[in-house]
């Protein structure tokens, strides 16, 4: 355009591009702002006053000048200037009435204005060539400033009449007249999307929304197909035709071609159809868009085309790289306004409205209308997207979204995370998010530095409390083998410290609190529950305890007065029960009679001793002299407290009737006795004398029997205690050493246990209540407590104790002038079964099904124990068995002895056996095992390199033949095993491999190379898996696959030898050669539970079948039992329980 060149626009090569600042953007928007209104923009420094015509060409000059260095395409060029008359406006500048006057453009006959826009002015003509009316477009002659832009403007033109779809407005023809360009289209009567919003009350419906927008977007595909960009997508563009009828419109529909919407699954409407609201939606003004582009390189710098509430962020910023997506973005504004109300944007004027398209969020249509579904308000913020490539990569995704909507399918658009909105803000606040940036860095490395400096605080504090809790564990692990008073309280109490230091410990941790704790469970101990000061004086340190170890009685001396008395008090609070004036002297004995009614004493007074009698009952009766007793000598009460046996100066014994107040008796002996002490039935005396000890009738005074065995090493008797049940005598010696004497007038006295220990006389002995237990003290300052059955040292205690009460709770001594009483703990968590008179090492157990019987076998014979009452109920003799097993319901027992295999039947409930029956064997069959399954009918005997199985009848023969028996042959030595229903036998050789056997078919169903067994091999009780203990490990197999489920490594040094799986396979037990611990493990993992130390190496284990018992043999002593259940709920304290341990 030569006009364009004169009126001082820069030449093509002179003009430069401006950089785009917001500054240039704002200047421009106001420039807009003006030529909307139809008055001339003024620069901010111009002279609004100047009105000559030289002034105003050079302003106008000056403004296209401006609009064409930078970037952006103004919407119309002013009609006139600002405070000058429309009448005194020159023609060159003014657009309007040249227009306005307009009668024909081409071969189109102009009849009326239909409106105007941004990029021009719409007519009403009538084509005469056609007869029909069209729309006739023309553009703002300001918008068309070069030849290259009207080209392209007619190019574009042209593309767009060759677009056909039902929905879009057709462009009929493009062209010029002189230097008017122009498009003839479709005239549509009717309203636009724009008004038809505006004049509703609410927003539209949702699903119609949906609907509208997708027919929309497969408009606008058509056109990006067919390389037409709309770039001005709006609701004043999108034409809304009245529906006619179904036929009509699906005539319509075929006459514009078939939409790309009829390739899809058709959804519950399609085009033809109506949508219900009465319109059809066209987009119109398709190609002028670009109208409002200047010239090619104002197009490279960017220009801004379109409407701001609607248009991209990219091409309000003129990017020249605005696509396909710049319509979608539009379309996603359009169907945010129909499901809100209102654009995504808003702002007073449009530079407002394109700064926060560019810099802020869009509301989501959900917080203003919450009724918008999910799916749809995605579909929405997915077009509204600031970077292009985030939104639907066409026109026609965003259609298929939207129809798969409407379907109720599944949608493809994925909500955008909180993480990629605010990555995407950072990027448009690049000076805020870094300043924030650093704000954030400098308080996220002080934050790490405090966390740093925290961690390292708490790996210090962790560390500290690991070696803390370690020294408690260690100082635990030491009092439980120190034999000293406090090896049970106080190691728990450092346990209990040490579980509330880590209330979360590890596996291995747990395996040590466990293990020490049940090693402190299973001590016996003792506790200091009352201590009185300053009771007793130096000279008169005599103390005695009633059975109840409640009252105590001590002599005390009155200096104020210069009286001495005999005091009884409490033990608990050290009250005073009442108290007796004594005459002057030195108390050498005190005794209380078994029932508490009395208390004797011996006061020596020169060389004269004098027994004197006190009376509990009746406090008021003054004390009752008895007459002279042995300097020194012990006396004692009769078991019913009614009689009282008194050595004599003389050489006699007299028995003195406390109720009668009379002498029942005088006892002869050879010489005087230095003691003496009645037994527990009160039918024998004990009485010594020196190495001496002898038994007296104690009506008679006849001599029972004597026992000089003592007189072997010389030592002197300074006291006697008897059993609680007799058999047993107890005897103090001078040699440091108290001795357990057997007593039994069938087979003689003798001395089975020799107690070593003491560095100094043993001046007094004292049986627990059930006799399992010796208290013995010393002139040493020391007590120490025994097991009588393994004359094994239990405990060492300061002081001098010399009573245990009769419930076996509580322990009365002294300690200097100090009065102790003892709280006592048994430690019957792990107890000990033995007759206590003579060795009894018992080889295997076998326990019946309701755990009452236990079975025994020994080289004394096969014993059965009656478990209630802890008794050695029956005895079965044999020739040295060393195998047993006793059917569940104890009717029938099979045992191996030296000469064979043997059987019996039992009544247990009668004390009666059966006939002896003999399993009759080859010569050269050595069996060394035997078991009973299927409620005792089957009998298995494992050989040296064979297994064979018997059915036992009901009422067996005398002799069981081989020839009944199936035999399952293996090569070399063997370990076997079998299913608890008798099923499944599994052979292993000792040198290597595994046979699996089906009992019923004697057939080998499976072989496993390579595995040695070194003890028998254990099914679980539910037979679903069997163990086989190996020299370094115990592997656990599955029944159904006869694979490896898992294994338990062991300690090289660990041999197993028994290993028996817990009723309810829960764990495992386990006993090795030469060890004196015993190891449990969990069944399932083979996690490590806890070791607990025993007395001896455990030959046998065998669980009872409540599973609250362990049952185990050991070297010297028939059974040793450790009680679970009773340990399980006191582990339950720290957190350590077993699982699914049966509860008492």
């Amino acid at each position: 355009m030569s006009q364009a060149d004169d009126k001082g626009l820069p030449a093509e090569g002179d003009r430069e591009d401006l950089p785009l600042t917001d500054a240039l953007i704002e200047d421009l928007a106001r420039f807009d702002d003006a030529l909307r209104q139809d008055i001339v923009p003024l620069d901010a420094n111009e002279d609004a006053n100047a009105t000559t015509a030289a002034q105003r060409l050079q302003r106008t000059q000056s403004l296209l000048q401006l609009v064409g260095q930078n970037a952006f395409l103004l919407s119309e060029v002013n009609e006139s200037f600002r405070g000058i008359d429309s009448d005194s406006q020159p023609d060159v500048l003014r657009l309007g009435p040249r227009v306005e006057s307009l009668e024909q453009v081409g071969r189109f006959h102009i009849v009326r204005e239909l409106g105007r826009g941004g990029c021009g002015i719409v007519f009403l003509a009538f084509d005469p060539t056609l007869r029909r009316d069209v729309a006739v477009k023309i553009p703002h002659a300001g918008a068309l400033l070069t030849v290259e832009v009207r080209e392209r403007f007619l190019r574009e033109g042209q593309a767009a009449a060759g677009m056909n779809h039902p929905n879009i407005v057709p462009v009929y023809e493009a062209g010029d007249d002189e230097s008017l360009c122009y498009i003839a289209s479709a005239y549509c009567p009717g309203t636009t999307l724009a008004h038809w919003l505006h004049d509703r009350d609410a927003a539209a419906p949702i699903p119609l929304s949906a609907r509208i927008l997708s027919i929309l977007a497969d408009a606008v595909q058509h056109a990006h197909d067919r390389g037409v960009l709309h770039r001005d997508l709006k609701p004043a563009n999108i034409l809304l035709r009245e529906e006619e009828n179904n036929s009509d419109a699906r005539a319509a529909a075929t006459a514009f071609g078939t939409s790309p919407l009829a390739s899809l699954p058709q959804p519950s409407f399609a085009l033809g159809q109506s949508l219900g609201f009465g319109y059809v939606p066209l987009v119109a003004d398709f190609g002028l868009a670009k109208v409002a582009e200047l010239d090619g390189s104002q197009t490279r710098s960017g220009m801004l085309v379109g409407t701001a509430n609607y248009m991209a962020p990219e091409q309000a910023a003129g990017h020249r790289d605005a696509d396909v997506t710049a319509d979608v973005y539009s379309l996603g504004a359009i169907l945010y306004e129909m499901l809100s109300g209102r654009p995504p944007f808003q702002g007073a004027t449009p530079w407002e409205v394109i700064h926060q398209s560019r810099q802020d969020e869009p509301i989501p249509p959900r917080r203003l209308r919450p009724s918008v579904p999910h799916d749809l308000e995605t579909i929405c913020l997915k077009c509204l997207e600031k970077e292009p490539r985030q939104r639907y990569t066409s026109a026609g995704s965003l259609r298929d979204d939207l129809v798969r909507f409407v379907r109720g399918e599944p949608i493809t658009a994925k909500r955008t995370t909180f993480a990629a909105r605010a990555w995407r803000w950072c990027k448009r606040h690049r000076l805020v998010a870094t300043l924030l940036g650093l704000i954030l860095v400098q308080s996220l490395v002080a934050f790490v530095g405090v966390i740093v400096w925290l961690v390292q605080l708490d790996r210090t504090n962790n560390n500290l409390r690991s070696a803390l809790w370690q020294s408690m564990v260690s100082e635990a692990s030491v009092r439980n083998t120190s034999r000293r008073a406090g090896q049970r309280f106080q190691s728990l109490e450092s346990l209990r410290h040490a579980y509330q230091l880590l209330p979360d410990p590890t596996a291995v941790q747990c395996f040590q609190l466990r293990t020490e704790a049940i090693s402190a469970l299973v001590n016996f101990d003792i506790e200091r529950e009352h201590v009185w000061s300053d009771r007793l004086s130096a000279n008169h340190r005599v103390v005695a305890f009633d059975s109840s170890v409640r009252l105590y009685a001590a002599s005390q001396f009155d200096r104020t007065l210069d009286q001495q008395w005999l005091a009884v008090q409490r033990v608990d609070d050290n009250g005073e029960v009442t108290r007796w004036p004594i005459p002057p002297g030195h108390i050498q004995q005190l005794r209380f009679s078994p029932s508490g009614e009395y208390l004797a004493a011996s006061v020596a007074e020169s060389n004269d001793v004098t027994l004197v009698l006190f009376d509990l009952r009746d406090k008021s009766k003054d004390p009752r002299p008895l007459g002279q007793v042995t300097f020194g000598a012990e006396f004692d009460f009769s078991p019913d407290s009614r009689r009282l046996a008194i050595p004599m100066p003389a050489t006699a014994v007299r028995v003195f009737d406390v109720e009668k107040n009379s002498v029942v008796a005088e006892l002869k002996v050879d010489s005087p006795l230095e003691g003496c002490r009645y037994s527990p039935l009160g039918d024998q005396l004990a009485v010594w004398a020196g190495s001496h000890l002898g038994f007296l009738d104690p009506v008679t005074g006849t001599l029972l029997d004597g026992f000089d065995e003592l007189r072997a090493n010389a030592p002197r008797i300074a006291s006697v205690a008897w059993s609680p049940d007799g058999r047993t005598v107890a005897a103090a010696c001078s040699d440091h050493c108290a001795y357990l004497i057997h007593n039994d007038a069938d087979s003689g006295r003798a001395v089975i246990r020799t107690l070593r220990g003491h560095q100094g006389w043993v001046t007094g002995v004292c049986f627990s209540d059930d006799g399992e237990l010796l208290l013995t003290s010393s002139v040493d300052s020391t007590s120490r407590v025994w097991n009588t059955m393994t004359a094994r040292l239990l405990l060492t205690a300061k002081g001098n104790a010399n009573s245990w009460s009769h419930d076996g709770t509580r322990i009365g001594g002294t300690l200097g002038t100090e009065v102790i009483g003892w709280r006592v703990a048994r430690g019957l968590e792990h107890s000990i079964v033995n007759d206590g008179y003579r060795d009894y090492e018992a080889y295997q157990i076998s326990v019946s099904a309701n755990d009452r019987w236990i079975a025994t076998s020994s080289y004394n014979g096969v014993a059965i124990w009656d478990w209630q009452n802890r008794t050695e109920y029956l005895t079965l003799p044999a020739q040295d068995p060393t195998a047993v097993a006793l059917a569940p319901r104890a009717n029938f027992i099979c045992y191996l002895a030296a000469d064979g295999v043997f059987g019996q039947e039992l009544w247990l409930a009668e004390r009666r056996v059966g006939p002896l029956q003999r399993v009759v064997l080859p010569a050269d069959f050595a069996p060394n095992s035997v078991s009973l399954y299927q409620d005792g009918r089957l009998l298995a005997i494992q050989g040296e390199s064979s297994v064979a199985a018997f059915r036992v009848p009901a009422h067996p023969a005398a002799e069981l033949p081989y020839s009944d028996a199936r035999c399952f042959e293996h090569s070399g030595p063997i370990e076997s095993g079998m299913s608890p229903t008798g099923r499944w036998l599994v052979t292993g050789a000792l040198s290597g491999g595994l046979k699996i056997w089906d009992v019923e078919s004697g057939m080998v169903v499976h072989e496993i190379p390579g595995i040695a067994p070194v003890a028998p091999i254990q099914f679980r009780h539910d037979g679903q898996q069997f163990l086989i203990p190996e020299q370094t490990r115990l592997s656990i197999w599955n029944v159904s696959t006869w694979d490896e489920n898992h294994a338990v490594p062991l300690d090289h040094a660990i041999i197993p030898y028994s290993v028996k799986y817990a009723p309810d396979d829960s764990y495992l037990a386990m006993a090795a050669t030469g060890s004196d611990r015993l190891f449990f493990f969990a069944a399932n993992d083979g996690m490590a539970l806890c070791e607990l130390p025993i007395v001896y190496p455990a030959p046998w284990l065998e669980f009872s079948s409540s599973g609250q018992q362990l049952i185990h043999t050991g070297t010297g002593l028939s059974l040793e039992v450790l009680d679970i259940a009773s340990l399980n709920a006191q582990l339950r304290e720290f957190g350590l329980s077993w699982p699914r341990v049966p509860r008492r």
